[in-house]
C-alpha cells in the first residue's frame, strides 16, 4: 500500500492520504510505503528559475515521515534522468514490477512521468491497483494545498495557515550571537540560522520556543529591523518569562498569531514601549498552546 507524492508541508491534506494508505496496509495486511521525491522536482527542471519555497527542510520533512508509522519509506532522488520516464513505464515498472503495488494513495491533482504527462486518470485506469476516492480537505471552501499554504505565510496569516497545516508552523535552527541590541534593550533574543525557505512575512508574531523538550513563552520577530537600517531576513525569539544561555544549541520556534506589522521606530524609547506592549500582548492573550504534528 504505497501512499506517493511531494508532500512538502505535511498539511492536512498530505495526512488524509497517508492515513488512508497506512490504513489500508493494515486492513489487506500489506507492507506500507511511504514515495516521496528530493530535490523538488521544479529545482532539477527549472535549474536557476522561480520554484516553491519549501514549508520543510529535508530534515524536517524526514522527521515527520518517519512519524506516520510507515513500515518502509522511498525518499527517491529526483534528478533529469529519473524526470524523463515515461507515465506509463513509471506505473508498470516502478509501482507495478518492483514495489507489488495493490493500493496507491494519491492527490486527486498528482501528476508524474516525463512533462508530467500522467495523471489520476492513467493511475485508475492501469487496473493492477485500487485508489481511493480521498475527500478533499478544505478551509473555507478552498483546497487545501501547499502552495496555499506558501501563500497564508507570505501574508503573515499564520492562524489561518495553521489551521490549514493541522499543526503549529515551525522553524528550526541554530541559535547564533547577534549585535547584543536586544540586551542593551533589555530584551535579550535568540538570533535563530534557519535553511527554511517558505518563511512568515516581516513582523512580530507571539509564540513558543521549544528547547530539550520544553516549551517557553516568547516573542517572535521575523524581519530586517528597519529601526537599524538592517537589510538580512532575521528571526529572533525573546523568552518572556524565561531567561536562557541558547547561543550554539538547537531550537525550535512556533508560531501562533501575528500581532503586528514590522515598523521603524523613531528612536529606542519609542521601541522599548513598544516591545513591551507587545510582551503585555502576548501574556495576557497568548493561552492557546501548540499544536504539534501527530501521526
Amino acid at each position: 500500500a504505497i501512499a506517493l507524492g511531494n508532500f512538502d508541508g505535511f498539511h492536512r491534506g498530505h495526512q488524509e492520504i497517508l492515513r488512508t494508505s497506512i490504513q489500508e496496509a493494515k486492513r489487506q495486511r500489506i507492507v506500507s510505503i511511504l514515495f516521496t521525491f528530493h530535490p523538488h522536482p521544479s529545482k532539477v527542471l527549472r535549474p536557476g528559475g522561480p520554484s516553491p519555497e519549501m514549508i520543510l527542510t529535508e530534515a524536517e520533512k524526514m522527521e515527520m515521515m518517519l512519524k506516520m508509522g510507515f513500515e518502509a519509506i522511498l525518499n527517491q532522488n529526483f534528478s533529469r534522468e529519473f524526470s524523463l520516464i515515461e507515465a506509463e513505464d513509471f506505473v508498470q515498472r516502478v509501482l507495478t514490477d518492483s514495489l507489488k503495488c495493490q493500493f496507491l494513495s494519491v492527490g486527486e491533482n498528482f501528476r508524474f512521468g516525463n512533462l508530467a504527462r500522467g495523471n489520476i486518470s492513467l493511475l485508475k485506469s492501469h487496473g493492477h491497483f485500487s485508489i481511493p476516492g480521498i475527500p478533499i480537505v478544505r478551509i473555507d471552501d478552498q483546497p487545501i494545498s501547499s502552495s496555499m499554504i506558501r501563500g497564508l505565510l507570505r501574508t503573515g496569516e499564520i492562524s489561518k495557515a495553521n489551521d490549514a497545516l493541522g499543526y503549529s508552523y515551525f522553524i528550526s535552527g541554530i541559535v547564533m550571537h547577534g549585535d547584543g541590541r536586544g540586551q542593551k534593550l533589555g530584551c535579550p533574543t535568540a538570533n535563530i540560522e534557519s535553511q527554511k525557505e517558505s518563511r512568515p512575512a516581516p513582523g512580530d508574531y507571539s509564540g513558543f520556543l521549544e528547547f530539550e523538550g520544553k516549551l517557553y513563552l516568547a516573542a517572535i520577530n521575523c524581519g530586517y529591523r528597519p529601526t537599524f537600517g538592517g537589510t538580512n531576513f532575521l528571526i529572533e525569539a525573546h523568552l518572556i518569562e524565561e531567561n536562557l544561555n541558547l547561543y550554539g544549541e538547537h531550537v525550535r520556534v512556533y508560531f501562533l498569531e501575528k500581532i503586528r506589522n514590522e515598523q521603524k521606530f523613531f528612536d529606542l524609547s519609542e521601541l522599548q514601549t513598544q516591545i513591551q506592549a507587545d510582551i503585555d500582548l502576548i501574556k495576557r492573550e497568548t493561552k492557546k498552546k501548540v499544536s504539534f504534528f501527530k501521526n
